[in-house]
């Protein structure tokens, strides 16, 4: 699981930083579409990369850096968020959970 805090300067026209359905659509999308059910794996892992290609059809995303919870929030606040929100909104938090007890988080 995921979570994204977003900030503005100011509110929308009905009170809201963004309708969280402009953040399911673009994070979450890109999430389902890239991470979900596939493998994240660290560019230089050569040898799981050259078998993870050898599967037909096997979904995976290679990272430059080491695919742990802290990295990915990392990756998701700073390259992934501020690209997907051209709103005005300000991703300002991003926590990865593993487990319902081991998250890690990232901040802006």
């Amino acid at each position: 699981m995921v979570e994204i805090e977003a900030q503005a300067n100011s509110l929308d026209e009905i009170g809201r930083v963004i309708d969280f359905s402009v953040l399911r659509n673009r994070i979450g999308s890109w999430l389902d579409i890239n991470w979900d059910h596939g493998f994240l794996v660290f560019s230089e892992d050569t040898e799981v990369l050259a078998a993870l290609k050898a599967v037909p059809g096997q979904k995976y995303f290679s990272l430059v850096m080491n695919p742990t919870a802290e990295n990915l929030a990392v990756f998701l606040l700073e390259t992934l968020c501020p690209n997907a929100l051209d709103t005005g909104v300000k991703v300002t938090r991003v926590v990865v959970h593993e487990t319902e007890n081991c998250k890690a988080e990232a901040r802006a």
